[in-house]
């Protein structure tokens, strides 16, 4: 739930999901009839946009209301933001599709871990640098965000020691690939 009040807010269309309307058939998820009206309207919006599609097999027709998000369904959830529908769509290699876009870069989880707001602050951060699909626009660029350029602090060695006759290890200031 949390996770599409993010998302309404990362497209810039949270007044919209605040007050997209309630309806008999909106949210239709089961295990959403008698939660917070705070909420429905937000998921009822995600619903309708086919941001969130719920759970499949045992737990069909439910939207997961209170669970803790997976890496996989919020890179899933990106994807369909950015464009790549077909590609959210087939679950067994969306997580891969996001890798590839660099959904998950500088993001330490497995595929079907919980995830922590951290977590999903990275991915979304990393979605605004992402490629709409078949396009050379960003969603920042057309969201109208201007991303923040990030220069790395100048190499610096920090130590040099000779562990044996044979080894010497050099420490820098910051990982070196």
């Amino acid at each position: 739930e949390e996770a599409v009040v993010l998302l309404s807010r990362l497209l810039k269309e949270e007044d919209a999901a605040k007050e997209f309307e309630v309806t008999e058939e909106l949210p239709s998820f089961k295990d959403t009839k008698d939660i917070d009206p705070f909420w429905k309207p937000y998921i009822a919006w995600a619903e309708a946009n086919e941001y969130f599609k719920g759970h499949t097999g045992e737990r069909e027709g439910e939207f997961g209301f209170k669970d803790n998000l997976t890496a996989r369904q919020y890179a899933v959830v990106l994807l369909r933001a950015l464009g790549y529908v077909e590609e959210a769509d087939n679950w067994d290699e969306a997580y891969e599709t996001a890798v590839e876009l660099g959904l998950l870069e500088n993001v330490e989880a497995e595929k079907d871990e919980e995830i922590v707001r951290e977590i999903a602050a990275q991915m979304t951060f990393n979605a605004l640098g992402t490629n709409l699909k078949d396009s050379e626009e960003t969603l920042a660029d057309k969201l109208e965000i201007e991303m923040p350029v990030v220069t790395p602090d100048e190499l610096e060695v920090v130590e040099v020691k000779a562990d044996n006759l044979k080894e010497v290890v050099v420490t820098f200031n910051q990982e070196v690939d």
